[in-house]
């Protein structure tokens, strides 16, 4: 068999064993995240409602929530009885989340084109990077959810493998769409261009305005949408979702965030001793060459020797330092800077410390026979971890709301207008209520402001107070009751309550105590009922 195709069909086999953990976990019956309800709510309204402005509070890019409205509109979308379009909730989940474990798929492929780049002589390296994380679970993890950084990533790496193949236009291009789809693509520019500029052995000029003006113009048509929707930009409330008003952290926050930091990047790669092993590999890839140095140093004494051949191993492996480079200063970043810690922003640099750690055990095997075994006992183990992990993910990477179900079935065999007052689940019940529900949701920041603002509204619908399990709702229940609310748990079943709110006039005389109740002073001053 020739090697070429050989090479072909080992990647194949790696693609497909991708493609099966992927989808293995896209068939785990797990709830949204409330993340994931949140861009599944505005993606479902594109696809029933006809909202593709994307109308509401939304902080992030809108590419990956139209990914998930088309598969919506494609796959789980159905004419009801009266003639409307709607998405079941289950459905719905299964929809929001299938582009993402193509994309993530898709990702794979790219990345061991990325390989073959940086890397042009060695297809086993191309083979082992795409395998570890093709089995890793926190890429499998994050695919087979909802979450708009898989998108990101597939453009992202997009970009830097046309930026090494030296197509500096079609790299900008990609650039931007992994902005549109999330807006922490902006982190690869420096990536990019990096690698441009190692890439590059002529028309720089005019390479550079072919990246410049691609990547300009697909951002300056996210920066018109943005505008077009006349609302609260996506980048501003991004930033107060943030960390406003400051670049860094505190000295003093270093070390937790580094403990936090370092706990959701042992799950790249099936646990943390597999993980940290691969990263010592992936640090001496970006500083040994493929093969024993033949230059002078050798025959220097002393520190000098040493930094000069670390010098010349460096510029050897260019392309492969600029990954590493790349890889410690976003780790850095996150560290030090005033970013949200969350595992799923991990994800840019699996594709990379995968490639520099494939690089660095195949030079560990050529410069010695003994470390083969070792190298392949890793390599299996590594494969071993990430099945067996991925076959427990859980696409939130927290406790699943599997309850939410119920909870939503309960509340909307409630009358028309039922009052929900709802401060801790309000992504999740946007989602899970239907996109036709006809509950009305209200949010408030404080139990105080909650139960005045109830107890200036008239209206007779049912109202609720819901939350799950672990919620303190003894202040907010207080409240009520100081407000001569009466109080009554009727619901408590997998995770989530519910508390039926009845206001004081609705137990002292019935309809006529009702028409000759008078709204407290102050309520003038006060809104009516802020629905979510």
């Amino acid at each position: 068999m020739p090697r070429r195709l050989f090479n072909l069909s080992l990647i194949t086999l790696v693609l497909l064993c991708a493609a099966g953990l992927r989808f293995r976990a896209l068939s785990l019956d797990a709830r949204f995240h409330p993340d994931e309800a949140l861009f599944s709510t505005f993606a479902r309204n594109a696809a029933v409602h006809g909202d593709w402005m994307l109308h509401g509070p939304l902080d992030k890019s809108p590419l990956s929530i139209y990914a998930a409205a088309l598969s919506m509109h494609f796959v789980g979308a159905f004419i009801t009885e009266d003639g409307v379009i709607d998405v079941p909730v289950r459905q719905g989940e299964f929809a929001a989340r299938l582009p993402n474990v193509l994309a993530g798929v898709l990702t794979i492929a790219v990345a061991y084109a990325l390989a073959k780049r940086v890397t042009p002589r060695d297809p086993t390296v191309w083979l082992i990077a795409a395998l570890l994380m093709a089995v890793s679970p926190m890429a499998v993890g994050i695919s087979a959810s909802a979450f708009t950084d898989t998108f990101m990533l597939l453009f992202g790496v997009g970009s830097a493998l046309a930026a090494a193949s030296g197509h500096t236009g079609w790299s900008g291009m990609l650039l931007a769409l992994s902005i549109a789809s999330k807006q922490q693509g902006i982190f690869f520019l420096p990536l990019t261009m990096g690698i441009s500029w190692r890439s590059l052995r002529s028309g720089r000029s005019k390479k550079v305005f072919g990246f410049a003006s691609a990547f300009g113009g697909g951002l300056a048509l996210l920066l018109l949408w943005d505008w077009m929707r006349g609302e609260t930009s996506i980048f501003a409330l991004a930033s107060v979702n943030n960390n406003p008003g400051r670049l860094l952290t505190s000295p003093e926050e270093w070390w937790p965030r580094l403990r936090q930091w370092a706990q959701h990047a042992w799950t790249m790669f099936g646990g943390a001793g597999a993980t940290v092993a691969l990263i010592m590999i992936a640090i001496y890839a970006c500083f040994v060459k493929d093969f024993e140095p033949q230059s002078t140093h050798r025959t220097r004494r002393g520190v000098q020797s040493k930094i000069l051949a670390l010098f010349a191993s460096w510029r050897s492996n260019t392309l492969q330092a600029i990954l590493g480079v790349f890889a410690l200063a976003y780790f850095a970043l996150h560290w030090i800077g005033a970013l949200n810690l969350y595992d799923r922003y991990l994800l840019p640099l699996v594709p990379l410390i995968a490639l520099l750690v494939a690089s660095g055990m195949v030079r560990l095997m050529y410069r010695k026979q003994a470390f083969a075994l070792p190298v392949i006992a890793l390599i299996l183990t590594v494969v071993v971890l990430g099945v067996g992990a991925a076959g427990r993910v859980n696409h939130a990477n927290e406790d699943d709301a599997q309850g939410i179900l119920e909870l939503a079935a309960y509340l909307n065999a409630k009358p028309l207008g039922t009052i929900l007052y709802d401060h801790w689940l309000g992504w999740q019940m946007g989602y899970y209520l239907g996109a036709w529900t006809d509950k009305r949701r209200v949010y408030y920041p404080d139990p105080e402001t909650q139960a005045q603002d109830a107890l200036c509204n008239p209206d007779p619908a049912p109202r609720y107070l819901i939350a799950p399990d672990g919620a303190n709702v003894l202040p907010w229940l207080t409240a009520f009751r100081d407000n001569d609310f009466d109080v009554q748990g009727v619901y408590g079943l997998r995770g989530f309550r519910a508390y039926k709110i009845i206001p004081p006039w609705a137990f002292q005389g019935g309809g006529d105590a009702e028409s000759s109740w008078q709204a407290p002073a102050g309520c003038a001053d006060l809104p009516v009922s802020r629905s979510g």
